[in-house]
């Protein structure tokens, strides 16, 4: 087992292939930080143990809160998964909507890790965002990238169920991605696609894809294989 395991994370260190939060807090910058949706799915589930979650390797609040010299905040629609993180021991989180955050706090960096693609009021979530940004402030949104190999050969051989996640409402590319940016008013400083294929999604299909993702992906372009966005955006209002 131990060899097994030993192999599977030498995959993973080789082909590089699940960076995204590396990427991610690599360009939070300032002091006061804050996290929206910062529970996401790898803090929940009945039988899950807490001190296992709050320090998995692919929870973006997680590797947040270890940044040196900075201060950080969290929201999130979920209460029950808020107050089980309170009681683990997290301070400075909050149970809130995204789109009408109300804080007594501006941030230097404002981190939403694949929750655009949830939303559907795009104009309320930019506005929120940008009464809690400080003047310099910046936006570092995350999403799937869904002109990537495996998005794409997930809409072919599953259609019409063309989207992997049945909550997410819309999906983005870089053209979109900008477009959005500029009917809110923001303008994009820094977009890059990056590799995001943690071993933990359940079901045959994925883990085959991903398996064969990590043995070939490095011999392919990164426009085919890279399949999320880590995207910096800047108020320009």
């Amino acid at each position: 087992m131990s060899i097994k395991i030993s192999f599977f994370k030498l995959l993973l260190l080789l082909m590089k292939l699940t960076n995204r939060i590396e990427k991610i807090t690599s360009l939070v910058k300032g002091k006061y930080i804050l996290d929206i949706g910062c529970t996401d799915e790898y803090t929940g589930g009945d039988d899950a143990s807490w001190d296992k979650l709050i320090n998995s390797d692919y929870w973006l609040h997680g590797h947040l809160r270890k940044l040196e010299n900075k201060i950080i905040y969290g929201v999130d629609i979920l209460e029950e998964q808020i107050n089980n993180l309170k009681m683990a021991g997290l301070d400075n989180l909050y149970v809130q909507d995204i789109s009408e955050l109300s804080l007594d706090q501006k941030f230097d960096t404002i981190v939403a890790g694949e929750i655009i693609e949830h939303i559907s009021n795009f104009e309320s979530f930019f506005n929120s965002v940008r009464k809690h940004l400080n003047q310099d402030g910046v936006l570092i949104v995350s999403t799937p990238y869904i002109h990537s190999l495996a998005y794409v050969l997930y809409s072919w051989l599953r259609y019409p169920k063309t989207n992997h996640n049945p909550d997410h409402t819309v999906g983005f590319c870089p053209s979109t991605i900008e477009t959005l940016a500029k009917k809110n008013n923001f303008e994009i400083i820094k977009l890059e696609l990056v590799p995001d294929y943690p071993p933990i999604f359940p079901g045959y299909f994925w883990k085959f894809l991903y398996t064969s993702l990590r043995l070939f992906g490095s011999f392919l372009p990164k426009r085919i294989i890279f399949n999320d966005m880590v995207v910096v955006l800047k108020s320009k209002a």
